[in-house]
């Protein structure tokens, strides 16, 4: 079978850039119960350049595990106008200063098939659920029906 976007499979994959699939996923049709965040962990909510610089740095290095160029999640999110639209909910989790994860959830809120979607990256496992956890929750909070995860 013919993929409809052939060319822009050929010219990604001649950038050097891998294709992953069958990762697995997660759908919930509910808020997520609060839990305190692990030891030394702190959100913040991408609002600003040095929020969405510190977004892009954690998605690149997660992303890179699967041979996506760093770049191409630095590229995506150096812009903060992505990530501060009222419908996105973006936040970054450090552990001691330090970014460590990052998640987001959008919300085609007013929709009757509202959704939101979680991205999440980063090394640190226990502040990556807490993100994941906090990002899924907003996601609600702006109207979404239902959360999806696909994890990597």
């Amino acid at each position: 079978m013919q993929h409809r976007d052939g060319d822009i499979i050929e010219t990604l994959e001649a950038a050097g850039v891998s294709r992953f699939e069958n990762s697995p996923g997660m759908a919930i049709e509910h808020r997520l119960p609060e839990a305190p965040p692990p030891s030394g962990v702190t959100f913040d909510h991408v609002k600003d350049a040095a929020g969405a610089r510190d977004f892009g740095l954690v998605s690149g290095s997660a992303y890179a595990t699967y041979g996506m160029p760093p770049q191409v999640a630095h590229a995506q999110f150096e812009d903060d106008r992505l990530l501060s639209q009222p419908h996105v909910a973006a936040f970054v989790a450090r552990l001691e200063g330090e970014p460590v994860a990052a998640a987001m959830s959008w919300s085609r809120t007013g929709s009757p098939d509202s959704t939101g979607w979680d991205h999440a990256g980063g090394a640190r496992t226990r502040a990556r659920e807490a993100c994941t956890r906090l990002a899924t929750n907003a996601g609600f909070d702006m109207g979404a029906r239902v959360a999806a995860l696909q994890a990597s």
